[in-house]
């Protein structure tokens, strides 16, 4: 695999093929269609190393589990990648994280992580639904706040036009922690 390049560094991995067919859906369609080719690399140019390199650690636990203490923005890249290559145990364990640290607080929406999801996940997809339930708790101050914050709302408001929708339709819904996590 050849990982990165489009948001950093690239890195090359050996990865045995039959591990990646196990995984993946997605990975067994493209290591067939490497396979036809001369070059037999598999380019992933959107998936930052840093995910690549957690997901290993993850498909390589006994009992895979993401890292307890991994950021938000790390979290929400491995939710991409799960969804991208259609890897459903790594998916729904992302979505529970963050539903999990949103409701009690631990972490908080911010513009550029509702961007990243909003752009690579698809109306319905668990990775979008899980931070469309949380508008519902994002306080009109937040996407107002101080002039930076404001701008970086405001870009990623106008780029995804179901964001504003979904933000309308998830504040007017009387949201509290408790039935976000039911």
């Amino acid at each position: 695999l050849l990982v990165g390049g489009l948001a950093g560094p690239t890195k090359k991995f050996l990865v045995p093929r039959e591990l990646l067919r196990r995984r993946s859906r997605k990975f067994r369609d493209l290591l067939e269609q490497a396979g036809k080719s001369s070059s037999k690399i598999i380019r992933l140019p959107e998936t930052p190393v840093q995910t690549m390199e957690a997901f290993f650690v993850w498909t390589h636990s006994l009992q895979p589990k993401i890292y307890e203490r991994a950021a938000f923005s790390e979290v929400v890249q491995l939710g991409i990648f799960a969804w991208r290559y259609q890897i459903f145990a790594l998916s729904n364990q992302v979505t529970d994280m963050i539903r999990r640290n949103l409701a009690n607080g631990h972490w908080q929406l911010e513009a550029p992580i509702v961007d990243d999801i909003y752009e690579a996940a698809p109306i319905g997809s668990p990775l979008r639904e899980v931070v469309r339930a949380a508008l519902g708790g994002l306080p009109r101050s937040s996407v107002e706040g101080e002039d930076q914050v404001r701008e970086k709302w405001k870009a990623t408001f106008l780029k995804h036009a179901g964001l504003g929708w979904d933000y309308i339709e998830a504040g007017g819904s009387g949201w509290t922690p408790e039935d976000y996590m039911s």
